[in-house]
């Protein structure tokens, strides 16, 4: 969450007494970092109970995300696959398995939470569809998700290869 300060005035007298918001140049910079009009990344501008604030919340998106699916080779390969988001508040990212929290290793920055899920030798059990959930402190939330798998084709240009082997003339 970012709180900007910014002037009320009033407007020229008119049939009714209006006021408006007068933002900083410094605001007017953190809504063009953010691209706020975008519709790619909402934005809530919120009016603080404080005299005289403006609150900007981005809602988190995905600046990177894993395929849908993911194919591993053979049985005891390493396994990396990344999720990183951004918002303001920033987000935390999370992996899950089956519903359950999984051990990853994250990179935050100013403006970007990374997240790497890691798997060191990679077993049938692994086999499962993986959710990458973006989160932010208000639980606006984002996700996405990736399938993780041993790949047949693979396993088969390996056993079509072992079968040449042995059928070849010598």
């Amino acid at each position: 969450m970012t709180v900007f300060p910014v002037r009320m005035e009033k407007s020229r007298p008119r049939k009714k007494q209006s006021r408006r918001l007068v933002f900083s140049s410094r605001l007017a910079c953190h809504i063009n970092k953010f691209n706020i009009l975008s519709t790619e990344r909402p934005a809530l501008i919120q009016e603080t109970k404080m005299a005289n604030y403006v609150v900007i919340l981005v809602l988190p998106v995905f600046s990177s995300k894993p395929s849908s699916s993911v194919s591993v080779p053979s049985i005891r390969e390493s396994l990396r696959v990344s999720c990183s988001a951004k918002g303001s508040p920033l987000p935390t990212v999370t992996w899950y398995k089956n519903d359950v929290n999984m051990s990853v290793i994250n990179k935050v920055t100013a403006d970007e939470f990374t997240s790497e899920l890691v798997i060191g030798e990679f077993q049938p059990a692994d086999q499962a569809t993986y959710r990458c959930v973006a989160r932010n402190v208000y639980n606006d939330t984002v996700e996405t998700s990736t399938r993780i798998c041993k790949s047949t084709l693979f396993t088969l240009l390996l056993k079509i290869t072992a079968r040449a082997r042995v059928f070849s003339p010598r």
